[in-house]
């Protein structure tokens, strides 16, 4: 998704469409907010519009609900991403993957995120240039997994590989 800096603090989000998954998945996060990743990637090609992406960029995300709660991870507790005047005239790309908890980045949620019908997730993009993109893809909140199935993956691996193996050798 390609989103323009416009200006707006709050440039863009994706909010749930009646009973989707998304609205599903934001739920269980706030629920167990030490337990879901929010990632995403983001690219930035500064040469599209030499001079015209300013001499600094910030991005960061934000969530909101239905009942009015609010927080996002802008400024206190880090932007995502931040690129300098120096970054942003050299004609490169930048870009990277974004993955915390959403207690490392929003830290304790309102209460008033629990058991909503409606959820947004958006981005948050500062910066005084007038024509700067940022491109995101890959927008997920997913579980972290749990360690005993962690554990289990780790036990079976190796067996699987070693009777492969075998099977091999046989031919």
């Amino acid at each position: 998704m390609q989103v323009q800096r416009t200006g707006a603090f709050q440039e863009a989000g994706r909010q749930n469409q009646g009973t989707d998954a998304f609205l599903a998945a934001m739920n269980a996060a706030v629920l167990n907010p030490s337990g879901y990743v929010i990632s995403y990637d983001w690219y930035v090609d500064t040469s599209l519009s030499p001079g015209n992406y300013g001499t600094f960029l910030q991005l960061g995300t934000y969530i909101n609900s239905g009942s009015g709660a609010y927080t996002q991870d802008f400024p206190g507790t880090g932007k995502d991403v931040e690129l300098n005047g120096t970054q942003l005239a050299s004609g490169q790309v930048f870009s990277g993957t974004v993955t915390e908890t959403l207690t490392q980045k929003y830290g304790t949620l309102d209460p008033g995120f629990l058991g909503q019908t409606f959820m947004r997730f958006g981005f948050i993009m500062n910066g005084n240039g007038a024509d700067a993109k940022v491109y995101y893809d890959n927008v997920s909140v997913t579980p972290i997994p749990e360690p005993a199935s962690l554990c289990l993956w780790a036990l079976t691996a190796p067996a699987f590989w070693m009777m492969r193996s075998r099977r091999e050798s046989r031919r």
